[in-house]
């Protein structure tokens, strides 16, 4: 009978430094940071044909690392190998039976980042990553794996935890952008019931962020069409002024809108009076939220996710040649629940450009996965056959149940996706990165 040994791997990469136990030009030297890794096994589960599973670390200029366990015999179910410099190493797992022939063999790349946790997958076909510390689980056979991830989730998940009266159901919906060399996260406050405002943390790193101060940035306005809610929204900068595209309501079950509201340093924001778009009754796009903005040529484009009376969630574009009037396009929607994953709906496009190419992050109408499609024009889009690139299970320690409003942003030498997660109904914010290749 044939097997597949599905191994679901998971770094838990924390910072530490160790000294050199010898004078191997390919040893660690004293000034390396090192670490560890711990494979750990479901033995009672294994084939039966399989003995001895081995792991082996190996990179060019080093020396390779390697380490054993028989799976009959040793009382542990782990093994663990010592040492590991950060970078990316090549490792491989093999399964040998009792005859010490190898059964079942998989290879992958560990690239080791620092302060990051990452989830990948690797499967023993049968035979015919260092700082940190990396603890690999193993399961055989039939069982379902954490799907793989080239998104790592960041260790000290989540990054922002409500703190004042303004959140006291939790934080959300952050829409990160960099604004006078400073990183800027406008998130939205969560009030009892469904009441929302819109606060801004600021960070030097986009890691650790610090609140501009406890009180809101935009606040609903009484008696108004976003008279209970306002939404962060995406920020594009004209002619030296700063604009939010925010969402708001009156009722949470009633009409949605996008609003207008300026601001000159991006801290202190004036409100234009009416919406810019209003969601359509009896039509796909009742309840709108605008969630990215993207200026192709001399025309804007507003991306935004629509809810109809069911709950069907969609993708659209509007488009404008001032910012301030928009008419949507008549091929919306843009982007439907066509996968199995998606659910009931694709929602909140974050969209950049990446070279050429135009890349859209989305989230599924479960609130348990993160899609992306691609488009050479912004407006024809092709959804990724490797989707979903991001889940709940990918989550480090999964502190979120349910993640949502994915926001994606290039810095350095990663793409970053900040968002919202919940777990026993509160609200926090999270962030994945994945290094450019």
């Amino acid at each position: 009978m044939k097997y597949k040994i599905i191994f679901s791997i998971l770094f838990s990469i924390l910072l530490f430094s160790s000294c050199s136990r010898d004078s191997n030009i390919n040893s660690p030297s004293d000034s390396d940071k090192l670490g560890g890794l711990l494979l750990k096994i479901d033995k009672e589960n294994a084939p039966s044909n399989v003995a001895v599973v081995t792991a082996k670390l190996s990179r060019t200029g080093f020396q390779t690392i390697t380490s054993s366990m028989n799976i009959l015999s040793d009382s542990s179910a782990s093994l663990q190998l010592s040492n590991i410099v950060v970078g990316t190493w090549n490792l491989t797992v093999e399964a040998l039976n009792l005859q010490n022939v190898v059964v079942y063999r998989g290879v992958t790349q560990v690239n080791v980042l620092e302060n990051l946790v990452s989830n990948i997958s690797l499967v023993l076909n049968p035979v015919s990553s260092g700082m940190g510390s990396i603890s690999i689980t193993v399961t055989w056979g039939n069982s379902n794996p954490t799907p793989p991830s080239e998104w790592i989730d960041y260790q000290n998940n989540p990054l922002l935890s409500p703190q004042n009266s303004f959140e006291t159901y939790g934080v959300a919906q952050s829409y990160v952008t960099e604004i006078n060399n400073s990183f800027m996260m406008y998130y939205t406050g969560v009030l009892e019931g469904t009441r929302k405002n819109i606060l801004l943390a600021q960070s030097s790193d986009g890691i650790s962020w610090t609140r501009h101060s406890n009180t809101p940035i935009i606040e609903p306005t009484a008696n108004s069409w976003d008279g209970l809610a306002v939404h962060a929204g995406p920020i594009i900068n004209v002619d030296g002024q700063y604009r939010m595209y925010y969402s708001g309501y009156a009722s949470s079950s009633g009409q949605w809108g996008i609003g207008l509201a300026y601001s000159n340093d991006g801290i202190t924001w004036t409100k234009q009076l009416e919406p810019v778009i209003l969601g359509i009754p009896n039509s796909w796009d009742y309840q709108i939220a605008a969630w990215s903005i993207q200026k192709i040529g001399n025309v804007y484009y507003l991306y935004y996710g629509g809810k109809s009376s069911n709950s069907v969630m969609k993708i659209g574009i509007a488009t404008s040649s001032d910012g301030l009037i928009w008419t949507r396009l008549n091929s919306n929607p843009i982007l439907s629940p066509t996968q199995s994953w998606e659910t009931s709906g694709v929602y909140q496009p974050s969209v950049i450009k990446d070279g050429e190419i135009y890349k859209m992050v989305y989230f599924n109408g479960a609130s348990t996965c993160f899609g992306m499609a691609t488009s050479t024009n912004g407006v024809d889009w092709t959804k990724n056959i490797n989707n979903p690139i991001f889940t709940t299970q990918n989550t480090i320690n999964n502190w979120a149940t349910d993640i949502a409003y994915p926001c994606v942003i290039k810095v350095g030498t990663e793409y970053r996706i900040y968002y919202s997660g919940t777990k026993n109904t509160i609200y926090k914010i999270g962030m994945t990165r994945k290094p450019i290749n």
